[in-house]
């Protein structure tokens, strides 16, 4: 997400005029057309009609590293858990599969084959279908 939070530190919202010339420079700098729209849907006007996003990006750019850090856990869960990874995705990876499995051990995965790490506006429908095949068995 590197690039994604450099990309919202490099468009300065105090001087646009409409949501495309966001659109724009997220496009330019994102090089990702899926990941600035779904960026795009946290851009509003607030009250004084004045543009703004909805999270706090430079909080955000500030502690991504503290955000990212795996927890440290010592409880296990052993409930049904899926994990849903992109396929360019570098989130989930081999060296963590004895960690996830010793704190999830019920967990299961599916990988999105052409996603990276923002697979629900990647492929909002496949990600539903995975989320909704794994939850209906579990609340019938």
């Amino acid at each position: 997400h590197q690039t994604v939070v450099h990309a919202l530190a490099n468009v300065d919202i105090t001087t646009i005029t409409n949501r495309n010339e966001v659109k724009h420079h997220l496009d330019n700098l994102l090089n990702d057309e899926g990941t600035s729209q779904f960026l795009l849907k946290s851009l509003y006007k607030n009250e004084h009609s004045h543009w703004a996003w909805r999270f706090n990006h430079s909080l955000l750019a500030r502690d991504y590293d503290k955000l990212i850090q795996w927890p440290k856990l010592s409880k296990q869960y052993s409930g049904p858990t899926l994990f849903i990874k992109g396929q360019a995705s570098d989130y989930i990876i081999a060296e963590y599969q004895p960690i996830i499995l010793a704190l999830f051990p019920h967990a299961t995965s599916k990988i999105m084959n052409g996603t990276g790490h923002w697979i629900h506006a990647q492929k909002p429908v496949v990600f539903n279908r995975i989320v909704e095949n794994f939850i209906a068995p579990l609340i019938q």
